[in-house]
């Protein structure tokens, strides 16, 4: 199962007149192994392309979720040698867990494979806009864009626009920030990205500024 092959050969030595006669029978020479290299690569915020390669008897993948209760409850089949699966439908910064096997030309299936974690991209936020100012503290805001409770946004404050020097940065997990302790009479530059569960970032929101 899952191996290279090998062969037996058996020559009929009791037939004296030519030819001879050869019977081959092929023998598999190494078990059935679980799926090893399976992983997933979030494209989007709403797919995950899983993959996977395998030895040269495989055909065929089934694909199961995590929660899966037997051999006949996967998600999909594919037909293939090399594994190459969009899963799609999926929301932004959603951790999608997932697991294969194997299928061989023998029609005999590999044991399950270890489950693979991946989350899909986060939404950049948007809509970034000054809601108050004092002479030290600016207060902003932005929407989520559909990202789930608990993303990770993070706020950058800057004197300069193209952001060569940071004044603060911070994290935060709701859509307003209160950025304190701040120069009177000074213009600031802030923008705004999220991360999604695995720690990708996604683009920076157009940059806000106002003068304290």
């Amino acid at each position: 199962k899952y191996g290279n092959f090998g062969t037996l050969e058996w020559i009929d030595q009791s037939i004296s007149s030519a030819p001879k006669y050869r019977a081959v029978m092929y023998v598999l020479n190494s078990s059935a192994t679980v799926p090893g290299n399976f992983t997933g690569i979030a494209a989007s915020s709403n797919t995950i392309t899983w993959t996977c390669t395998a030895p040269v008897d495989v055909f065929e993948y089934l694909i199961y979720s995590s929660t899966a209760t037997g051999l006949n409850d996967y998600i999909t089949r594919i037909s293939s040698t090399n594994l190459s699966w969009v899963q799609t439908g999926l929301n932004p910064n959603t951790t999608s867990n997932m697991q294969i096997r194997m299928y061989s030309i023998f029609a005999d299936t590999s044991p399950i494979s270890a489950v693979a974690t991946v989350s899909t991209r986060a939404n950049p936020p948007v809509n970034t806009s000054v809601v108050s100012v004092t002479s030290v503290v600016i207060s902003i805001q932005w929407s989520a864009n559909n990202n789930p409770i608990g993303t990770i946004f993070n706020v950058q404050c800057s004197t300069v626009n193209d952001f060569s020097l940071i004044n603060q940065t911070a994290t935060t997990t709701v859509a307003t920030y209160n950025l304190i302790n701040l120069s009177a009479a000074t213009t600031y530059y802030v923008r705004i990205r999220a991360f999604n569960t695995d720690g990708n970032s996604t683009s920076w929101d157009s940059i806000v500024s106002t003068c304290t």
